[in-house]
């Protein structure tokens, strides 16, 4: 079953190439860490996205971010594009209750100079502050690959 959705999520963001990071782009993927999970970003702008995740931790986790990132720094790699982004959102955990905290995610993310970006590696770590049953922190993040396409 995963060689299957690794293979449809590459299929789809191959066979569709479009430019990521401009508006109306909608990428497909995977983050590996904490929590592991099904990634979608979908570019609201050329700068800002909504990011949903699905996936475990210990327990089924969901997050939904707003992100803005920064792409107009130097110096950029010869190929492909850098960037930084930010990132804020909700995030649930169902444990035995369920486990509302809210995600403050910085990362970094290069887009290929291959198959006009179509391609999308990232790393991202930062802090959730958890509200249910006693204010407490924890740490998601990891590491990442998504398959852009457009809508359009």
């Amino acid at each position: 079953m995963k060689n299957f959705i690794w293979a449809a999520v590459l299929a789809a963001g191959l066979t569709v190439p479009a430019a990521a990071q401009q508006a109306g782009q909608l990428g497909v993927g995977v983050l590996l860490g904490d929590p592991t999970s099904a990634s979608v970003k979908y570019f609201m702008t050329d700068t800002s996205a909504l990011d949903f995740g699905l996936g475990v931790s210990q327990n089924l986790v969901l997050h939904a971010d707003y992100v803005y990132h920064i792409f107009d720094f130097k110096p950029q790699p010869s190929k492909g594009k850098l960037g930084f982004y930010g990132a804020v959102g909700p995030r649930l955990e169902f444990e035995d209750h369920t486990d509302f905290g809210i995600r403050l995610i910085p990362g970094v993310s290069y887009w290929p100079a291959f198959k006009k970006h179509t391609v999308e590696f990232f790393v991202e770590l930062g802090p959730v502050i958890r509200l249910t049953q006693g204010v407490r922190t924890t740490i998601d993040g990891g590491f990442g690959l998504r398959c852009y396409f457009s809508r359009k």
